[in-house]
C-alpha cells in the first residue's frame, strides 16, 4: 500500500503542476491534497471517467496518463493481495506436513476395523443384524462413544436417542 501511496503522491504532484493553475482544473488539481484525493479515486477506480473526461479537457494525451496509473495502480493493489493470500496458504501449509495416500490410507483402514470391532460387540437379532434397541444400545456403549469422540461426532442426548 505504500507504493500505492508514493504513486499517487507522485501523480498528484505531476497533476498539480500541470493542471492546478488553469480555471477548469483548479477546483480537482489546485492543490496537492485535493490532487492526491483525486489519485486515491483513481486507485479504487471511483468515478475514474469522470476525472478521465475532466483531465482530457485539457489535452487528449490525459487519457493515456489515467489509463496507466489505473493499469499501474490495480496491477499493483492484485499483487498485494495475491502476496497475502500466497503467505497465508504457505502459513498454514508449513504447520503440517502432507500426508501420502499409504498414510491415509492405513489411518482409514484402523478407523473400518474399530467400526467393526465396535458392531461385532453390539447386541444384534437372530438374524445378526442390529434393530432398534440393538442400535440404541450399540451408541450408548463406551466403545462408540469413544470411537465417535475420535472422528469429532456428537451424540445427541439420551432421551433422544430412545426416540430413535
Amino acid at each position: 500500500m505504500i507504493l500505492v501511496g508514493m504513486m499517487s503522491s507522485v501523480g498528484a504532484l505531476v497533476c498539480c503542476e500541470a493542471m492546478g493553475r488553469e480555471v477548469p482544473f483548479e477546483e480537482l488539481f489546485g492543490s496537492v491534497g485535493s490532487s492526491f484525493l483525486i489519485h486515491l479515486q483513481l486507485v479504487l477506480v471511483e468515478a475514474w471517467p469522470d476525472i478521465a473526461e475532466v483531465m482530457m479537457q485539457n489535452h487528449p494525451l490525459w487519457a493515456l496518463y489515467v489509463i496507466a496509473f489505473l493499469i499501474l495502480s490495480n496491477f499493483t493493489i492484485l499483487n498485494v493481495v495475491t502476496g497475502v493470500v500466497c503467505d497465508g496458504v504457505l502459513e498454514l501449509a508449513s504447520g503440517k506436513p502432507p500426508s501420502s495416500a499409504q498414510e491415509q490410507y492405513l489411518k482409514f483402514e484402523a478407523l473400518r476395523d474399530e467400526i467393526r470391532d465396535v458392531y461385532q460387540i453390539g447386541p444384534k437379532d437372530i438374524l445378526g443384524q442390529l434393530d432398534r434397541r440393538g442400535y440404541v444400545a450399540l451408541l450408548k456403549s463406551l466403545g462408540a462413544k469413544v470411537l465417535l469422540d475420535k472422528m469429532h461426532i456428537a451424540l445427541p442426548s439420551t432421551k433422544d436417542l430412545e426416540n430413535v
